[in-house]
């Protein structure tokens, strides 16, 4: 019987971000500390949200003016496998909106560090939310890198299930009840670890597809005369 191989994912090289609007201590012509005051005076709080799937509406890009540097996102898909946190404040990706849309406001936390990303609500919208955020309307203020890194190690964590399924298949085809039974006593326990590694595959999967992310109330960024890119320059 041939054996099963385990699948790693490939080697990367790291590239760099690039950055454009500081003038000094200005972004796009706004001082970065009166953008800064605007951001934290209008922080609601925490919720989770599903990166891979987002909400129709959900736009990544619209006001960041960071170039998408492909080998950067490599190298973060890469580093997702020993350590992704994708539950802590200072991590979370910025989405900015009007409370009214949210369905379940109520359940936005003052923190999400300490917790897992299980433990923290799913960003949910109401009819009028969901009517209000189509046409690209809810708005990410960050995060485009580590986005493409999650797409990018989601379809590495399942091309390394599909081909371990496939192993595993293909190590019990034409055998009988008595013949498995040998197989997970013999190959040095390869079928039983082949096995385990497509659960903690499914579940890591599950997982990886949510993100923190930190909700600011558009209107107060508005009333305060700052919005979008603008109020993105705090982390940048």
């Amino acid at each position: 019987m041939s054996r099963l191989q385990r699948v790693a994912p490939k080697k990367v090289t790291k590239g760099a971000p690039i950055d454009e609007g500081f003038d000094g201590n200005k972004f796009f012509g706004h001082y970065v500390k009166d953008l800064r005051r605007s951001k934290t005076n209008s922080i609601l709080g925490y919720l989770a949200m599903d990166v891979v799937r987002p909400p129709d509406g959900a736009m990544w890009g619209k006001f960041n003016n960071r170039a998408l540097d492909e080998g950067w996102v490599d190298t973060m898909a890469e580093s997702f496998a020993a350590n992704m946190d994708n539950c802590a404040n200072d991590h979370s990706m910025e989405i900015a909106l009007d409370p009214d849309w949210l369905e379940n406001a109520e359940q936005i936390l003052k923190s999400v560090d300490g917790l897992t990303i299980e433990q923290v609500p799913i960003i949910k919208f109401n009819a009028k939310g969901k009517i209000a955020i189509k046409e690209d309307n809810l708005w990410v203020l960050g995060g485009n890198h580590r986005r493409m890194a999650v797409l990018k190690y989601m379809k590495i964590m399942e091309a390394e299930s599909e081909k371990t399924k496939q192993s595993i298949a293909k190590a019990k085809e034409g055998k009988t009840e008595d013949d498995i039974a040998k197989l997970y006593a013999e190959d040095e326990g390869m079928l039983k670890w082949s096995e385990e590694r497509v659960k903690v595959l499914e579940a890591k999967m599950e997982t990886s597809r949510l993100w923190s992310v930190r909700v600011y109330d558009r209107g107060a960024c508005s009333e305060r005369g700052y919005t979008g890119g603008e109020a993105n320059a705090a982390s940048s």
